[in-house]
This record gives C-alpha cells, sequence and structure tokens, in this order.
C-alpha cells in the first residue's frame, strides 16, 4: 500500500473480515495509517507491504531474523514480540526452538522497528532477533501489525 491508500485497503479489509464499524474500528485504521506514513519515510519507499493478522498459534514461535530490509512490527491485541540484544543473537539463532535467558518484551501497542537481514550491510549477520511469543493452546489471540519495506525494484501501483 501507500500512505494515500492505506486507509482504503484496511477499510475493505474490516468489511471483508466483518469488523464492526465505529470509533474503535476508525482509530485503529487511523492508527495504522499513521503508522504506515511514518514508515514510509522512514524506510525512503513510496509503497509497504502490510500485514495485519489475528494470530492464535504459535506463528513465527522461533528465534530468527527478517530477510527484509526494514520490518515494523505492533501489537494491538494479545502478548507482544520478543527480541534479544544483539550480542545473544548468535546464540538463539544456534538453537531458535529453545528458551533464551532475559529477552526483552515489547509492551501491547508499542512499535518496533527492526533491521533485517537485508538491511544496509547485506549479510545474514545483520538484523535483529526475535519471535512471537508461544501461545498454542492458551486461547490467546493476537493482533500483530506487520509493515515491511518494499524490495528495490518492486512495481508500485499508484492508488
Amino acid at each position: 500500500v501507500t500512505p494515500a491508500s492505506a486507509g482504503a485497503a484496511l477499510r475493505a479489509a474490516c468489511d471483508a473480515s466483518g469488523t464492526p464499524r465505529g470509533g474503535q474500528r476508525d482509530a485503529l485504521i487511523e492508527d495504522i495509517c499513521a503508522l504506515v506514513a511514518r514508515f514510509a519515510r522512514i524506510a525512503g519507499s513510496a509503497s509497504v507491504r502490510l500485514r495485519l493478522q489475528a494470530v492464535g498459534d504459535d506463528a513465527c514461535r522461533r528465534w530468527h531474523r527478517d530477510c527484509v530490509p526494514l520490518r515494523l512490527l505492533s501489537t494491538y491485541r494479545g502478548p507482544a514480540t520478543q527480541w534479544l540484544e544483539p550480542a545473544r543473537g548468535a546464540l538463539a539463532l544456534a538453537r531458535p526452538d529453545e528458551d533464551v535467558d532475559a529477552p526483552f518484551f515489547m509492551s501491547p501497542h508499542a512499535v518496533g522497528l527492526f533491521k533485517g537481514c537485508g538491511f544496509i550491510e547485506h549479510t545474514h549477520e545483520s538484523g535483529i532477533v526475535h519471535r512471537s511469543p508461544r501461545i498454542a493452546g492458551t486461547g490467546v489471540t493476537r493482533l500483530v501489525l506487520c509493515l515491511n519495506s518494499a524490495p528495490a525494484g518492486m512495481l508500485e501501483v499508484p492508488g
């Protein structure tokens, strides 16, 4: 989406998913549109990839680095993303399914801007190591916003 098209895309997605109209939905869309505009500016891109997803399982439960230049994550509902200081990343990547002592926890509604392994250095050793919290079997559902910088050379469609 572009910053100009994000609102219409989100309203259409909310309509398709049965999200009731009203002040809360409008506030969510307004917040995401503001994040899209800021992220596009930071990433230096006219468009970004937007994913707003309800997650009720252990999606992205392994420690990993994203293979994108930049990623913005925010959790609107449920437990938020866990991340590690860079010095501890290699240890976690060597044992991606294991717990690591003293991870950092994003707060719900906080916004994290993560360098991926496609950032300026263009190496697989760069980027923040993170994971989603394990929630399978708990009955918890997370609502997660993910914005990715558009890859270089991606065709951008106005709108």
